[in-house]
């Protein structure tokens, strides 16, 4: 079945010291003002994001090869494209409330930490599932990912400082029966013995005869029937 949220590793250590150093400077010609990329009361958000367009896109490409290589990410959110990546940073004092993001940026939303939990006090993802709290507070390299439009924020910082990346998934799926039918599907998984000869056999009778097959074929004309193609 189906969870309301995924935790995922998304970068590796290197990959994170590496984005780390252009987030090292605090000139204003590399952050600006949160509300930058934000429509509506200026008290609901109090943080600043990336604004050097070089260092974007480097962090970008970082960020997109890991997900190509990702695939409990891609079976989660069969992912069509990705949307607007930005880089925060919610200093002490720093915070976002409870907000549902809209509805034009995709159908998931992911939070990549880039900061040691250890390094700052607060600054938890809260996401409200099922009339709770789930407070959410990851590794650096480690992150969420969640349906777009599931209430959620990020508490106030108490100490240090908060960097992650967040971005929106647009899924080749739109009705979620049947992205949540694509992902239980794909997590099927097969003995030694059902898998058979699949990949090895000549004979054409016995391929088609392994259940792996079939529910490869099952998958696959789910895709041509009700993918956004």
């Amino acid at each position: 079945m189906k969870p309301d949220y995924l935790k995922l590793k998304f970068l590796d250590k290197d990959q994170v010291e590496e984005i780390s150093r252009y987030l090292i400077s605090d000139h204003e010609s590399t952050w600006e003002d949160g509300l930058e990329s934000f429509i509506g009361d200026p008290k609901t958000k109090k943080n600043k994001q990336l604004k050097n367009y070089i260092f974007k896109q480097k962090i970008s490409d970082i960020v997109y090869e890991s997900l190509n290589q990702n695939k409990e990410y891609s079976r989660f959110t069969f992912p069509k494209s990705i949307k607007d990546f930005i880089i925060t940073r919610t200093e002490e004092g720093g915070y976002y409330n409870l907000h549902n993001d809209i509805g034009l940026n995709g159908h998931y939303s992911t939070t990549i930490f880039l900061s040691d939990p250890n390094s700052y006090e607060g600054g938890e993802l809260s996401l409200y599932l099922n009339e709770e709290e789930k407070k959410i507070k990851c590794e650096p390299g480690y992150g969420v990912v969640y349906r777009t439009g599931v209430p959620h924020k990020v508490n106030r910082v108490i100490s240090g400082k908060r960097d992650v990346i967040v971005f929106w998934t647009i899924s080749y799926f739109k009705d979620q029966f049947i992205s949540d039918l694509y992902y239980d599907l794909c997590g099927i998984n097969f003995k030694p013995e059902d898998k058979g000869t699949i990949l090895t056999s000549d004979d054409v009778n016995i391929v088609m005869d392994q259940n792996a097959f079939k529910l490869n074929e099952i998958v696959n004309n789910l895709i041509r029937r009700y993918a956004d193609i």
